[in-house]
């Protein structure tokens, strides 16, 4: 780094040859303070909802993350981390490419900045700069080796990369980003003081990192966990007031949209009150729907932590996860039973059409020859969520309207008909109003009532940034012995009513040759970048084209996996990979290039990653998908489909239109104080539906009936 940087006077090593791994480099400084840390730990028997924890203890931390298993598949999401930034070695950093600069804010306060750095690089040292103790004694604590933990975190960063930081890896080598983001291009805490939601034992893990030399650091790690300890099982005990009568009032608002169906009033749960649990409590009082409590003189308050509570959950016995004795460590099938309240079946899915009516070799309905460009004056017809369309009527608008849309996937098809790509990841924005104040916690508790997502998370980013996140594919996964794997999702269709319907359903997406096209290019595109950090004969694909089935969902998920070389380094593998090929196109380096021309603005933190890096080594990002940016006075949700050969213009604006539609409702709803509310889509969709006389559920498993739509 430049001798200018307050915070690495003793080495530069950070910030020279991007993309070169440094095993031999001297040592760069820890920025935490110690270079030798060893994991204390405890383990609570609690049954906490992660949500009521979080609320009460760290929703006044701007700086804080959750990463979040709301949907709890067997084998995906057994694990769910949280944490803030109050921890003596905490400190955040954040990055600004065009720029070069690192800004580092530390949990005393003071700031430091560097110029000239690659942040892919910082963080390769900062990992080398800071190594786990093999082993350490017993102490008031239960200390442990990390090997002997179940989860895969271990402390270390967690946070975002942006899409734009595709400029420092492989394929976006010589390639000058044409567009620049709002925000940061990465923000990564460095978390010393977490805690782990084990959901299939029901426990959860306190951890603190401390100095191994460093007897102070030992005494307040421990004071930290014994205090937090009892802070968990004093919430235990209390009754939790809003959250489960408002998640159900959500999901009864959705059902009634979309099936016009009212729940009986007995899927709902009463709001309990604290005095309904305490001994001699009056449990008289008659629930409120809205999440107001009635009687509260009765009511056992810690005055900090219901006034930054806001919601709590009680666990309903119906919804616990399974308690199974297997460890987490191998891929488990996922959950076949559709369950929780709110699950809702839908009629059949309109099959897949023709494909190239014309016969081979001809040239997809409406391709645009890619010189002829996209028109951005020309205006939106029609309805959706295009500049006068739908999203405009929930206080959004979208970068491009429908026309343009549809003009940007012709001028994708007229890419692919000349053999410039096979296939391209197409993206759009669509912006608040400026003013929109939407509260974010507010915004994420309701998004993971109504999408939840094994990968959904909430990062609280600084004054004003915060990114609320409901992903359900894994870009990334790198264990501590260097096993990567990767599991891209092309393919997505509903459960059926029954049997037989489900069946039918699975089979159809089993054969529909656009989505295994799809996913063949993905899964060769990310063998293909495997290959460069993994030794050869270890790249595999244990699952391709596999349908997956979940409570609600069937899935065509790939998984690719391969061993990570010796030589290199876990920032080497994502140098490599990033970003997610399902969110660019293959082959990856001329799409991304491409891409940069015809979407004509940043996408930011959308289609970046999610995720974190642990200090063993071990790596596990999503892609920033059905995720929503929230500043203090706006909200952008980004949305797309991939473009093949077999594309239709209009179904691929329908397509994104349904991706965003849930994140755009929430917001309104948040913002209005009002309900979750389902935009109206003209054209094609509705039609359609009517036509077939249900819905039609597109690539990502959302479904539209008639006049509606719902995720």
């Amino acid at each position: 780094a430049s001798a200018r940087s307050a915070h690495s006077r003793s080495s530069n090593a950070h910030c020279e040859n991007a993309g070169a791994a440094v095993p031999s480099a001297p040592r760069a400084r820890s920025l935490c303070g110690h270079s030798q840390l060893r994991l204390l730990h405890r383990v609570v028997d609690s049954r906490l909802e992660a949500e009521t924890y979080y609320m009460a203890k760290l929703s006044k931390d701007e700086r804080s993350f959750w990463l979040d298993s709301s949907r709890r598949e067997l084998g995906m999401s057994r694990f769910s981390y949280m944490g803030g930034s109050t921890g003596p070695l905490s400190y955040q950093v954040r990055y600004n490419l065009p720029k070069r600069t690192l800004h580092t804010t530390f949990a005393d306060g003071r700031e430091e900045s560097s110029d000239d750095c690659d942040v892919l690089d910082f963080l390769q040292e900062q990992l080398r700069a800071c190594q786990l103790a093999a082993h350490v004694p017993a102490s008031v604590a239960q200390d442990t080796a990390a090997t002997e933990l179940p989860f895969e975190f271990m402390g270390g960063f967690v946070g975002y990369l942006g899409y734009e930081l595709k400029e420092l890896c492989e394929d976006g080598v010589g390639e000058k980003n044409r567009h620049v983001s709002e925000e940061p291009d990465a923000v990564l805490l460095f978390a010393d003081r977490f805690l782990v939601w084990d959901h299939q034992h029901g426990c959860v893990y306190v951890v603190a990192l401390v100095s191994e030399d460093d007897i102070e650091t030992h005494a307040a790690g421990n004071s930290w966990l014994e205090s937090t300890e009892v802070e968990i099982l004093r919430l235990s005990s209390l009754s939790l007031r809003e959250t489960l009568a408002e998640r159900h009032q959500a999901m009864r608002e959705v059902r009634e949209c979309v099936t016009h169906e009212v729940p009986p009033m007995s899927e709902v749960v009463p709001v309990r009150h604290a005095a309904d649990s305490a001994p001699g409590g009056d449990a008289s009082s008659e629930p409120d729907m809205e999440g107001a409590v009635t009687g509260t003189e009765d009511v056992e308050t810690d005055e900090d932590v219901h006034e930054s509570m806001g919601v709590g959950e009680e666990r309903v016995s119906g919804n616990e996860p399974p308690t199974v004795d297997a460890d987490d460590g191998e891929e488990q099938e996922p959950s076949n039973s559709p369950s929780g309240p709110g699950s809702i079946s839908f009629p059949p899915v309109k099959p897949t059409a023709p494909l190239l009516s014309a016969g081979p070799g001809s040239v997809p309905r409406g391709a645009l020859p890619h010189s002829e460009g996209v028109d951005s004056s020309t205006s939106a017809q029609g309805g959706g969520c295009g500049k006068d369309g739908g999203s405009k009527d929930l206080g959004f608008t979208s970068l491009d309207s429908e026309v343009e849309y549809q003009a940007k996937v012709r001028q994708c098809l007229g890419y692919i008909v000349e053999g410039e790509s096979y296939e391209l990841c197409l993206t759009t924005r669509h912006r608040s109003r400026r003013g929109m104040r939407v509260d974010a916690l507010r915004f994420y508790q309701r998004l993971r009532a109504v999408n939840p997502a094994p990968y959904s998370a909430l990062l609280r980013c600084g004054p004003g940034l915060t990114v609320c996140s409901s992903s359900p594919e894994r870009f990334l996964r790198i264990r501590a012995d260097g096993l990567c794997d990767s599991k891209p999702i092309k393919g997505t269709r509903r459960r059926g009513s029954c049997p037989v319907e489900d069946a039918a359903i699975c089979e159809e997406l089993r054969t529909c040759e656009k989505d295994l096209a799809e996913n063949l290019m993905i899964v060769d595109l990310v063998r293909n970048d495997f290959g460069r950090v993994c030794t050869e004969a270890s790249v595999c694909c244990p699952k391709i084209m596999d349908v997956e089935t979940y409570a609600t969902v069937h899935q065509l998920v790939s998984t690719i996996q391969g061993q990570m070389r010796a030589d290199v380094t876990c920032i080497d593998v994502l140098r490599a990979t990033f970003p997610m090929g399902s969110m660019t196109g293959a082959p990856k380096r001329r799409s991304l290039a491409l891409l940069d021309v015809v979407e004509g603005d940043a996408r930011g933190i959308y289609s970046g990653a999610v995720g974190f890096l642990s200090l063993d080594g071990a790596v596990h990002f999503s892609v920033a998908i059905r995720t929503a940016v929230v500043t203090d006075d706006r909200v952008k949700i980004g949305a797309g489909g991939a473009i093949t050969v077999l594309s239709d213009p209009q179904d691929e604006w329908d397509e994104m239109l349904l991706k965003a539609a849930a994140l755009l409702s929430c917001a309104h709803a948040v913002a209005s104080g009002g309900v979750v509310q389902a935009p109206t889509i003209t054209s094609t969709v509705a039609s359609a539906g009517a036509a077939a006389g249900g819905s039609r559920v597109r690539g990502d498993g959302l479904a539209a009936t008639p006049d509606t739509i719902f995720t």
